[in-house]
């Protein structure tokens, strides 16, 4: 495992410039008014298309009605700090008052998860408790949003590679926000509108989803708040969210270099997030957080609401092209959980005691990379789309600084709702780390077949020295045959066999010589691929 001294060397340093906006005073002067976390930065805020409308904007109004249907026009912060102005005491008030500044949508939006989870699934006592204590400080905390963030916050749009520093005091004002869903002109699903191309932020969708998954999220991000907000426990750390936008990949049949170059080590029990010390890989939707604010609950809606900062994200960052990655320092995790999916559950609280950075970071870093979508697994096999991964595994991968870079943690990228073959995508990892001579720890989650199969076939690529180049002319010629998804590890060997020039290959009394790459004596044992794997998207 690289040393944690190692790992701060290799994250970027934050320096304030035209490319990242830091929304603190750098270098950092703690500021005893908001608990001794970082000072916010003075500045103007900007009401346009290029910086997050915030709900505190002197700009940011709505239409209220009477009751004789008279409309005014009212600041919308003026309006929120009304709704709050008396004690909440259930749900259904809860929801009145985040539907007093939301109009337009008291006709559609029922809050079914929220009222599930404070009426039928806690106790009198725990809900009792939320509503006395938890939620005024959500409150405050929500309303204390102009103080915290005097300065504007750029959106970071797709085709730049730029970067915005917050305090983690600045998220949790900002996702208190998301909770009491005030952030203006992002409610609609309309295709045409302002932030059609950013995910969703706003609660109000996960409070009117369904299902124990849910109510689980839910509680999640109710420990969050309850943990920030607990006297003398509130987070003094920063986080950095990047863009990252690549023009040029490498020629990958050319790379004369060996596969297996970065190293390899397959694991069926450990997960991705508590690789601590490595770039831990989000398999992501294009628009971050995937299904978190609704009825999603796989690899990143689980990453999302055991460590909620990661939310934040939602809030400025554009959906991803081809050629872009996502990449968060410093997000704190807050939850255990257990299960996966529908039987997902939190199961408490987590001390992260991940060091900080020089930076005032937590030293982890997330990559998040969308993968393709395949109705029919056959078509990953095209060449254009294999190409396409490999080069968005390159955007999240590659390394710009000098030191040695810290190992990638991945796993089964893609293979899930989106219908792909660990098969494949373990092995177009594996390309994109020899390329960049970074170790790939790759995780299975408790598949010991898969694990074994990884470990045959990086075996195998080792002791024959194959080249990136040649893996990569195997696996388009696998895609031109049209073959079986299982088969895909023997032809990868026969092919290797074919092309070796050395008369002595140490391929050349594996195969039966009548048979070929469809002879049942191979050195893999291939899994089925309709086999269930969990922990993926």
């Amino acid at each position: 495992m690289e040393s944690m001294n190692n790992y701060s060397d290799c994250v970027p340093a934050i320096h304030p410039s035209s490319e990242h906006t830091v929304l603190f005073e750098w270098p950092i002067v703690l500021d005893e008014r908001f608990g001794g976390t970082p000072t916010p930065k003075s500045g103007n805020p900007h009401w346009n298309q290029n910086f997050v409308r915030l709900p505190c904007a002197r700009e940011s109004t709505i239409s209220v009605f009477d009751d004789a249907g008279s409309e005014t026009i009212k600041n919308r912060w003026q309006v929120i700090r009304e709704a709050f102005a008396t004690k909440i005491n259930n749900s259904k008030e809860l929801e009145a008052a985040i539907l007093s500044y939301n109009e337009n949508f008291k006709n559609k939006w029922k809050f079914r998860a929220l009222h599930s989870l404070f009426e039928d699934d806690l106790s009198e006592e725990e809900s009792e408790a939320f509503f006395e204590h938890s939620l005024p400080k959500i409150i405050k905390l929500a309303l204390q949003l102009p103080e915290l963030i005097p300065w504007a916050i750029p959106l970071l749009k797709q085709g730049n590679n730029k970067s915005v520093s917050l305090s983690q005091q600045q998220v949790g004002s900002l996702l208190a926000n998301a909770f009491l869903c005030t952030f203006p002109r992002r409610n609609s699903n309309s295709d045409q509108h302002e932030y059609a191309n950013y995910p969703n932020i706003n609660f109000s969708r996960l409070f009117q989803s369904s299902g124990q998954a849910v109510l689980e999220k839910i509680k999640c991000i109710c420990h969050y708040f309850r943990r920030i907000t607990s006297p003398g426990q509130a987070p003094s750390g920063v986080l950095t969210i990047s863009r990252r936008f690549v023009k040029d990949f490498p020629k990958w049949s050319t790379l004369e270099v060996p596969v297996t170059r970065g190293g390899f080590i397959v694991d069926d029990s450990g997960t991705i997030e508590d690789a601590t010390g490595k770039l831990q890989v989000d398999f992501a939707n294009k628009f971050l957080g995937g299904g978190v604010l609704g009825h999603g609950c796989v690899q990143e809606e689980i990453r999302f609401v055991i460590c909620p900062e990661l939310l934040v994200s939602m809030l400025f960052v554009e959906c991803m092209k081809p050629n872009e990655a996502v990449l968060v320092t410093g997000a704190e995790r807050f939850s255990n959980y257990s299960g996966y999916a529908s039987t997902f559950k939190w199961s408490g609280n987590h001390e992260d005691t991940t060091q900080w950075d020089t930076s005032r970071r937590k030293q982890c870093t997330i990559v998040a990379i969308d993968a393709l979508a395949f109705r029919d697994g056959r078509h990953q096999y095209k060449e254009e789309l294999m190409l396409r991964e490999l080069n968005k595994a390159f955007v999240g991968f590659y390394h710009e600084l000098s030191s040695p870079p810290p190992a990638v943690a991945s796993g089964n990228w893609g293979c899930g709702a989106f219908g792909g073959e660990p098969l494949l995508k373990s092995l177009l990892q594996l390309i994109v780390c020899a390329q960049i001579n970074r170790p790939l720890h790759y995780f299975t989650f408790h598949d010991e077949e898969l694990k074994q199969n990884l470990e045959q076939i990086f075996d195998f690529l080792r002791t024959n020295n194959v080249l990136v180049k040649d893996l990569w002319r195997s696996l388009k010629e696998f895609s031109v045959k049209k073959l079986e998804i299982e088969e895909l590890y023997p032809f990868i060997q026969q092919s290797v066999f074919d092309n070796s020039k050395t008369k002595e290959s140490p391929m050349k009394n594996v195969f039966h010589p009548k048979n070929r790459w469809r002879q049942e004596l191979q050195t893999v044992t291939t899994r089925h691929p309709k086999k269930t794997v969990h922990r993926f998207r």
